[in-house]
């Protein structure tokens, strides 16, 4: 899996469930160099998508539900990845 950055805080009425997540799951990070195979691999770990892929002007994203009906965007970039 490539989900190489994140800018976000989060805020969830099942913390710990949802830190489990972001460390087990995601290694901490939520933008990806491949959307459609980030997507399929997470999928594969138990994580629910609200709603398809969608085009934006700065790359495409899709919203993740996490433990406690957190709602993240995960994203594939256009622009330059600064890592």
């Amino acid at each position: 899996m490539a989900v190489t950055g994140v800018h976000t805080l989060l805020y969830s009425s099942e913390s710990e469930a949802l830190q489990d997540v972001l460390r087990d799951v995601f290694g901490l990070t939520f933008m990806c160099d491949d959307l459609a195979g980030t997507m399929a691999e997470l999928a594969g770990k138990g994580i629910v998508f609200s709603g398809d892929p969608e085009d934006q002007r700065w790359g495409t994203s899709v919203t993740m539900v996490l433990p406690g009906k957190v709602d993240v965007m995960l994203y594939e970039p256009r622009h330059p990845s600064p890592t």
